[in-house]
């Protein structure tokens, strides 16, 4: 059973299964600020934990979440990490999947390639910080990695469905350059922050699946982009 209609619950259609509630309907980075949507999210997870604690909840967060110093959380990762805590509580079998840049067919205006891809086509004068990383992930990878989990592990635990590799956004910026042949409209900036995730599912799916991580940005701006 999936909750969500977006962009990973509509991937998680393809292994959907009746022992197993996936929670793809949270409020996303775009609108982490606004209470409303943040009650909306717990009540419904409340409401579906309760009606569906027979299942294994897979609850799908933000790699971006820092465990150790929330003062470097924003509002919007405060609230996933509430959230996680709210899951761990409540689920008799649960799973938390940390994931990253999700890549696919999504025209949400926050999402980091369509960002990349709007202002590159369209001329527009963006920023780059240099220090910030990022880590992107095919919604379909994603979907295929979840299942993998299911199938090969035990419930109970926080994993990160990310890329075993990360990748600098200005790498990215240059990606869409080459295979677009445009040439962005940026400013360099010497700021912003480092991501780090543990890859060891990751590296371990990625291998299981045979999934190749050479040009992955690449192949991702040629599946999603062109």
């Amino acid at each position: 059973m999936i909750l969500g209609k977006g962009l990973i619950g509509t991937a998680l259609q393809a292994i959907d299964r009746n022992d197993v509630l996936f929670c793809a309907s949270g409020v996303s980075n775009l609108f982490g600020h606004i209470e409303e949507q943040r009650l909306r999210e717990e009540n419904l997870l409340r409401e579906n934990i309760a009606k569906y604690n027979d299942k294994t909840i897979i609850y799908f967060s933000s790699y971006s979440i820092s465990d150790s110093d929330d003062a470097k959380n924003t509002p919007y990762l405060l609230h996933k990490k509430r959230m996680e805590n709210l899951v761990k509580e409540l689920a008799s079998q649960y799973v938390i999947a940390r994931t990253s840049n999700v890549v696919g067919k999504n025209g949400q205006a926050g999402n980091l390639t369509n960002f990349i891809y709007k202002n590159l086509t369209e001329n527009i004068p963006f920023d780059i910080w240099t220090n910030t990383n990022r880590n992107l992930i095919d919604v379909e990878h994603l979907a295929l990695m979840t299942d993998y989990y299911l199938k090969n592990h035990s419930p109970n635990k926080t994993i990160f469905i990310v890329n075993p590799k990360d990748i600098m956004i200005e790498d990215v910026v240059k990606a869409f350059e080459l295979k677009l042949s445009l040439k962005a409209n940026y400013q360099l900036l010497n700021k912003g922050n480092f991501y780090f995730s543990d890859k060891t599912f990751a590296e371990e799916a990625f291998a299981a699946l045979n999934i190749d991580d050479e040009n992955y940005t690449e192949n991702l701006i040629e599946k999603y982009f062109l």
